[in-house]
């Protein structure tokens, strides 16, 4: 069974669900990135990286996602599903909107970022 990569801890990918009050489900707040990956790297994943970081701030998100992290991530769902060539893809949403309603110095909300991998399709 293939694993994801579910806020920093691998779940099969069976359990890797998010919550009812997530801002993505909620009002469909988030970015994704779908890559290729090839010999157990991402390709240009750095860049596909720094791209999304980006965009999180700009959305406001977070101000904090570091990309080199994100690739780190992504290379280790790879890994833990032994696979070499793969799709990837990477969903962050705003995270839970029960927190969001709070002010922020009441809560500071983290996203939720969800990795998941499988074998490479066919466009």
């Amino acid at each position: 069974m293939l694993q994801a990569w579910l806020d920093g801890s691998f779940v099969p990918m069976s359990d890797a669900k998010i919550s009812a009050f997530d801002a993505g489900f909620q009002h469909g707040i988030g970015l994704f990135e779908t890559m290729a990956a090839r010999h157990g790297r991402i390709f240009r994943g750095l860049e596909h990286m720094e791209r999304m970081s980006e965009s999180a701030r700009i959305l406001g998100l977070s101000d904090s996602l570091r990309a080199e992290a994100l690739v780190d991530a992504a290379e280790a769902t790879l890994a833990e599903n032994s696979l070499e060539h793969a799709r990837v893809r990477i969903t962050l949403t705003g995270g839970d909107m029960n927190l969001l309603a709070r002010t922020a110095a009441e809560v500071q909300h983290d996203p939720t970022i969800l990795i998941h991998v499988q074998p490479p399709t066919p466009y």
